[in-house]
């Protein structure tokens, strides 16, 4: 440990001296030249969600019967997100932490249906593609299942033949992703989900990522295939407001076709001196602060806040896969049809360029299979494409000319 406690306090103008200065080396995130863990639409955005956050840091969302404005905001909020993703009446929700529990809860869930509808999967197993995220095997891990992950297809989706082979007495619960971070495409939902509903299966939508852009995507007349509540067969979905619905971290959505399903994410436990604890969540005290700015980033932007970022993004996105395909020897991922994608070569060594662009000034996100680099594109990103594909040719030329021919293979997500 580095610190001990101070003899005596400190004011907060040398707390603030020391905490700016502890963040000089952070990921500027705010820049634009990053396209990892960046979702910035504005300033104006991040003002807001500052404000709301701030106002209800102390209430607990743990105890919405005693703060009554969290249960308001956390109803409307998930009302909206269940509108967007063409639910309907009975559509229920849960907001949680962050896509890592949406998708932990959500196997929860499916675990707990297949203990009274499929008796006969004694040793319970999710199904998904190898691109599914892996917060997956994470909610295995603890909960004592077994992820089957099926080779993806050629066009990096998932297989739905492989899959259909893969099912066993065992399966519990099919995933698809909408889309998969690796690559930016989105499985073959209405495809996943009747396979599933064939054989009586939670199918799962993982659109933590995907949830909150590709519905404006769509809207403002781009094709995007259909993922969301609105395809029968599908029982769940994950979506993350603190990515493209640019709210405070941390907050994720999940929307379950009833309140049925809703309710089998309950823990509920009494056998104990202070009576009953039940929750929806894995976590117990949350604070209020991420359900109020959610629910006011929601209201500030609206649908045609939404539609305009989605638009900035979007045409970045098309300048971005222009300048690129006019790189020669550079190639994209899949067709992936919204915000992020990854691009890679069979005639350079993609590591290699990446380690040029960080020379550039740029922060690079790398993909391990193949080999790929990846960007996630939002507003921030926009006024710096031409920057962008500048460096990029630039840096290509410098591995063709056998500069900087070294590479760091090595690729992290998070550690």
């Amino acid at each position: 440990m580095d610190r001990m406690f101070p003899e005596t306090g400190r004011d907060w103008d040398d707390l603030e001296r020391e905490m700016v200065e502890a963040s000089r080396d952070d990921l500027p995130w705010r820049s634009g030249r990053t396209h990892k863990a960046a979702f910035h639409a504005s300033e104006d955005v991040i003002d807001l969600v500052e404000k709301a956050y701030t106002k209800f840091l102390g209430e607990n969302a743990l105890y919405t019967a005693l703060f009554k404005s969290l249960e308001k905001f956390e109803n409307e909020l998930l009302g909206m997100t269940a509108e967007m993703l063409n639910g309907d009446a009975a559509t229920a929700g849960i907001t949680t932490a962050g896509g890592t529990e949406s998708n932990l809860i959500a196997v929860k869930a499916a675990r707990d249906y297949a203990r009274t509808h499929r008796p006969q999967a004694r040793a319970p197993e999710i199904l998904c593609a190898s691109t599914a995220h892996p917060s997956f095997n994470k909610a295995a891990d603890i909960m004592g299942l077994t992820v089957v992950r099926v080779p993806h297809g050629a066009d990096y989706r998932a297989d739905v033949a492989a899959i259909a082979e893969a099912v066993t007495d065992n399966t519990v619960m099919i995933v698809g992703s909408a889309p998969c971070w690796s690559f930016g495409v989105i499985d073959p939902i209405p495809a996943l989900a009747e396979l599933a509903a064939s054989h009586e299966l939670w199918m799962h939508v993982d659109a933590c990522v995907g949830g909150f852009i590709s519905p404006w995507v769509r809207r403002i007349g781009y094709p995007v295939d259909d993922f969301d509540l609105g395809v029968a067969g599908v029982w769940s979905i994950s979506a993350d407001a603190h990515k493209y619905g640019y709210a405070a971290k941390n907050i994720s959505t999940l929307s379950f076709r009833n309140a049925a399903l809703r309710d089998l994410t309950r823990f509920h436990f009494e056998d104990w001196p202070s009576g009953a604890y039940a929750t929806n969540t894995f976590l117990g005290s949350r604070t209020g602060g991420s359900i109020a700015a959610c629910w006011a980033v929601m209201n500030y932007l609206g649908t045609t806040g939404y539609e305009k970022f989605a638009a900035i993004s979007m045409g970045a996105v098309d300048r971005l896969k222009a300048g690129i395909a006019a790189i020669d020897g550079l190639a994209l991922r899949g067709d992936p049809p919204v915000t992020l994608f990854a691009f890679g070569s069979d005639t350079y060594d993609i590591f290699a360029v990446a380690e040029a662009m960080e020379r550039h000034g740029w922060i690079v996100n790398r993909g391990k299979a193949p080999p790929s680099i990846h960007l996630i594109i939002n507003p921030v990103h926009a006024p710096l494409v031409d920057d962008y594909l500048a460096d990029l040719a630039a840096s290509v030329d410098e591995v063709r000319r056998g500069h900087n021919l070294a590479a760091d293979a090595r690729v992290s997500y998070a550690e």
